[in-house]
């Protein structure tokens, strides 16, 4: 709220400046508040939004603040913001651009300016051709940069790709410091190493991380802890989702480190794995205070085996069967269930895949 009253205080300086009416309109021109909501409205009209805003700063200063406000919240790349900073464009085969600087970004009035409205990054796999730096430029500009972040308001960073490219990883490495709370890989294909430095960047800063999407959707691919191995780190989350479709997933080995995630509150694991858990598994018991909801999907083995190391602190408990293999298999979900003896437990079966 403090922006938009800052939004408030010079909205009304300029209209007292030049001399416009307190009529309706001058005060909604004057209150920041009202002033965002309707640029919000903007933003999400249309089939240009993006443009239409741009337009709004461009024919009225009063809605310039709120307007860049939004257009930069949410970027596809760190490109734009990395055009800010003195480049060289070199023309030896293709054209790209290096970064020419020896001063940290945040050493740039304009960067600063920009950077700081940056709310989410969702990297696409695709950039532009103006957001492509060489790798070694960008990670160059991250060394420079003293122990303050360089998107101060960065909260959620997003992988919507089938994989991670060197590029994406790069950029993530500006991301060093910032105070990301919700982290997604929504389509990943591919264990390459460029993921793993992913993870591994967030595992040397776990604490702020609050929401973790895991979404591996190819059955064919095999992830295994060699990359997995950076998540147990991650022990102050809130909300964990991991989907899984490959048969030989380390479900098992990841649950004694979800069960030791004091604060989780929401768990979502969707996996196909038919083995019979291990000992371990059995002897196993969340350390969760308290869990709203605990969603698990997948063979009857696989939950039968894990959902009783969160039902003594979950409050609400979903499960979806992915198909009966048997009439036998049938009867003793029938069984099961009951057992559970849990006052909130909603089951689905769902059609053998």
């Amino acid at each position: 709220m403090s922006g938009l009253r800052a939004h408030d205080s010079i909205a009304q300086t300029s209209l007292q400046r030049n001399g416009w009416p307190q009529t309706a309109c001058g005060r909604v021109l004057g209150c920041g508040e009202v002033l965002h909501e309707i640029l919000e409205c903007v933003s999400r009209e249309g089939e240009h939004p993006k443009r239409n805003l741009l337009h709004a700063a461009l024919v009225n200063k009063f809605f310039v603040n709120s307007s860049l406000d939004i257009l930069w919240r949410t970027m596809h790349s760190l490109g734009p913001f990395l055009l800010l900073l003195p480049c060289h464009t070199i023309t030896t085969g293709s054209a790209r651009k290096i970064l020419m600087t020896d001063t940290p970004a945040t050493g740039s009035h304009t960067f600063t300016k920009y950077a700081s409205r940056l709310r989410t990054l969702e990297l696409d796999e695709k950039c532009p051709q103006s957001d492509v730096f060489p790798i070694l430029s960008i990670l160059r500009l991250a060394r420079l940069q003293p122990d303050i972040p360089l998107f101060p308001r960065l909260e959620h960073i997003s992988f919507p790709s089938p994989e991670i490219t060197q590029l994406q990883a790069a950029y993530a490495e500006l991301t060093t410091l910032c105070p990301v709370t919700k982290l997604e890989f929504l389509g990943l294909h591919t264990e390459t190493s460029s993921f793993i430095q992913v993870l591994s960047l967030f595992h040397l800063s776990p604490h702020s991380l609050r929401d973790l999407k895991l979404h591996l959707p190819e059955p064919g691919r095999y992830f295994d802890m060699g990359s997995m191995q950076y998540l147990q780190n991650f022990d102050a989350l809130r909300s964990l989702s991991i989907t899984s479709r490959n048969r030989g997933f380390p479900i098992f080995d990841l649950m004694v480190w979800i069960a030791r995630i004091e604060h989780l509150q929401n768990l979502h694991v969707d996996v196909r794995v038919y083995e019979d858990a291990p000992d371990f598994i059995h002897g196993t018991r969340s350390n969760a205070l308290s869990i709203r909801l605990v969603r698990f999907c997948g063979p009857f083995s696989f939950i039968r085996a894990t959902i009783p190391i969160f039902l003594d602190v979950t409050h609400r408990v979903k499960l979806e069967l992915s198909g009966v293999e048997s009439a036998t298999e049938g009867n003793e979900i029938a069984s099961f269930i009951p057992s559970l003896n849990h006052p909130d437990v909603y089951v689905t079966l769902n059609e053998p895949e």
